[in-house]
């Protein structure tokens, strides 16, 4: 199911205190950028933000960084969202530069 456009309007509206915030369709849904960067996703109606943590150590990386679990919690909540649940689905390792980085792929999911 495709996010509605009022939802992705909303969201925009909510953390234009940000910066200048703009959306793009796609892959069937939308991705919020701040100040021509890319900072989330929206996908079937829901918000996910970046926190940079992921790739911060890759040189020539300029894209999606991962997220922050508490800091999308607090989001959906400040909108109003009940009942958030996160849950893990896969853990995994990567290698950057020398360095064995763990992270988490997980599914956040709230009512509204």
């Amino acid at each position: 199911m495709a996010s509605n456009i009022e939802f992705v309007e909303y969201v925009c509206e909510q953390i234009s205190g940000a910066g200048s915030i703009t959306y793009r369709k796609m892959f069937g849904d939308y991705g919020i950028y701040c100040n021509k960067k890319i900072i989330g996703l929206i996908c079937d109606n829901q918000f996910f933000e970046e926190d940079g943590s992921f790739h911060k150590e890759e040189n020539d990386f300029n894209g999606h960084n991962g997220f922050n679990r508490n800091n999308l919690k607090n989001l959906l909540s400040e909108m109003e969202f009940k009942e958030i649940e996160s849950n893990t689905f896969y853990n995994g390792e990567k290698l950057v530069g020398e360095n064995r980085v763990k992270y988490s792929l997980f599914l956040m999911t709230g009512r509204k």
